[in-house]
């Protein structure tokens, strides 16, 4: 096999580590790594890239003290998404065509480069990259898929074939008259939504699964690994699916690698119990060796031991488990996990406190059936509690008591400086009409609202409508004579895309971000900043009242009653009085 040294480089890498007694945790990190082979030049044989596969998973899978091996999960079920209750590993096969797609990516976008001038010459001289034909001794590594895009059915002559030719640019206005026969009343909806900016730039290649239209090797390898196992159905393996929920709650645990990856393996079912050994006819009975009364299930050796039960009622959460109220493991440690709590610093020192247990009953019953030492539920406790407060001194109490520290000094909204304004935005959508609602706030130094506004239109995404929302801001401080601006909002990445100093924001809204741009030159200074929407609510009522206008509303001074409270509550003088004008559209 031409590429048969990649796997002996891959069995030497993975050989070589097994000596260590690397921990699952540490296996982790080192398939990953290995996985970041050179396969961004050739397509690699789908039996190369199995085989690999294969020679990973028996590293995954082995034991750290002998050659025998109990794969508890296929490993086509560990390389999708953690939140989907896998390890994130990848498929070398999918991987190997995401990296091709950089390459092709790079090939169209920069045509002029060395490189690409060599493979034009090589393989298409007197065509594109598109249009590329299996031309005589091609390098199978390039052959052209021509399958992409299957038209739904042919256009006539008339039928406009540009987007520009649908477009009406002095009146940033779709034009569809000529295409709406050939599409459905959402699309049209969907395309009248879409900004048409006023600047005009150079058409370029989108890819549509990033946000800023550049393409990602990680988002190519998800599209490819969901469109190739999008085809396979099969019958479920098991009856009982683990909620999205509680796998997002562990892969944010706050606990060592190690336990996290344990915990994963129960949630999985993928332990080595009583149960799971009889099953797979390694154990001559399932029942529990400490009780001997029950087969030892993982609700069972966790929550329902003796033992088991006697820890969890002697540690913090005071816990008491009743067998009848026990379904499956997930669904109790999800009910651990909403358990009413005063701030996140209790619900991640629970999460972590849960964690050391588990760790340490495991310990103690592996211990027992090993060793034959004696299960004591005191000591147990006493080590996990032990483990779990040195682990949150050292790691967790400094992170969450800066991030308190911060909530509290941006708890309430503040004045800007002398000279300054201030303007909030806001926007609210609603997903199923593409219906939108903005809200506009300016405030001074003192409090004193200075102007505002509250509008509906239609917006392609909840990030448009907040785009525009901030458009009309700035077009607002620029009518009153505002020189100094300081405006802020509760979306980030609307502040990132318009800070940005590329044409490289968020692409769906490119026009607006850049007309925010150009209309942001136009100040004297213009400072941005982020808030939370907690801070952001007087903006966000405006939205509210915009959503169901049917017309524009502008204040000049004071606000409407509706919103006389939350701005009470930010400091806004009593003094003002409301004075409103209606602006219609």
């Amino acid at each position: 096999m031409a590429l048969g040294f990649v796997r002996e480089r891959v069995k030497k890498k993975i050989e070589g580590w097994k000596a260590s007694c690397l921990s699952l945790a540490s296996k982790e990190v080192l398939i990953k790594a290995v996985a970041s082979l050179p396969m961004h030049c050739f397509k690699f044989p789908a039996g190369l890239c199995q085989e690999i596969n294969g020679d990973l998973a028996r590293f995954w899978w082995a034991n750290q003290e002998n050659d025998h091996k109990i794969h508890w999960r296929s490993w086509d079920k560990l390389d999708v998404r953690k939140e989907n209750g896998s390890l994130g590993f990848r498929d070398l096969l999918d991987f190997n065509l995401a990296l091709l797609g950089k390459q092709c990516w790079r090939l169209i976008n920069n045509p002029d480069s060395l490189w690409a001038r060599f493979l034009k010459a090589r393989y298409f001289p007197n065509s594109d990259f598109w249009n590329a034909e299996v031309g005589h001794r091609a390098s199978w590594a390039w052959l052209p898929h021509n399958d992409v895009i299957v038209p739904t059915r042919p256009l006539s002559a008339n039928t406009p074939i540009f987007v520009e030719e649908i477009m009406n640019k002095l009146e940033r206005s779709w034009d569809l008259s000529r295409v709406s026969l050939f599409l459905d009343q959402q699309t049209i909806r969907c395309i009248l939504s879409l900004p048409i900016g006023i600047s005009s730039l150079p058409d370029r290649w989108i890819w549509p699964w990033t946000s800023n239209g550049e393409y990602s090797v990680k988002s190519a390898y998800h599209i490819t690994y969901s469109m190739a196992n999008s085809r396979i159905v099969g019958p479920p393996q098991t009856s009982h699916v683990v909620s999205t929920q509680v796998w997002k709650g562990l892969w944010k645990l706050k606990s060592l690698p190690k336990i996290k990856i344990f915990c994963w393996r129960i949630l999985s079912n993928a332990i080595a119990t009583k149960l799971n050994l009889f099953k797979r006819k390694i154990s001559q009975s399932p029942m529990c060796p400490v009780c001997e009364n029950n087969e030892e299930s993982v609700e069972h050796l966790f929550l329902l031991c003796p033992w088991t039960a006697a820890v969890w009622f002697g540690s913090p959460l005071n816990y008491r488990v009743h067998s009848q109220s026990i379904t499956t493991f997930d669904n109790r440690l999800n009910s651990m996990f909403q358990l009413n709590l005063t701030s996140s610093l209790d619900k991640n020192r629970l999460m972590t406190i849960i964690s050391f247990l588990l760790w340490e009953i495991w310990k103690a019953r592996c211990k027992f059936l090993i060793e034959g030492r004696q299960l004591h539920p005191i000591p147990v406790l006493h080590q996990a509690m032990r483990a779990a407060n040195e682990f949150i001194e050292a790691n967790v109490s400094q992170s969450t008591h800066s991030d308190y520290v911060t909530l509290i000094s941006t708890r309430a909204w503040t004045p800007p400086s002398d000279g300054f304004v201030k303007v909030n935005t806001d926007a609210a959508w609603i997903k199923e009409s593409n219906r939108s609602g903005v809200g506009v706030l300016i405030r001074d130094s003192a409090g004193n609202v200075r102007g505002g506004l509250a509008d509906n239109l239609y917006c392609c995404s909840a990030l448009h409508a907040e785009a525009e929302a901030t458009l009309r801001g700035l077009s607002l401080a620029k009518r009153k004579g505002f020189s100094k601006v300081m405006l802020e909002t509760d979306s980030t990445i609307l502040k990132q895309s318009v800070e940005g100093m590329t044409n490289n924001g968020a692409w769906s809204i490119l026009p607006t971000i850049l007309e925010i741009r150009r209309l942001a030159n136009n100040f004297q200074r213009v400072e941005w900043s982020w808030i939370p929407r907690s801070i952001n609510k007087a903006a966000q009522a405006a939205a509210s009242i915009g959503i169901r206008a049917v017309a524009q509303i502008c204040w000049a001074k004071g606000p409407p009653p509706s919103l006389q409270g939350l701005l009470e509550a930010d400091g806004l003088p009593d003094h003002q009085p409301n004075v409103l004008i209606y602006i219609l559209y």
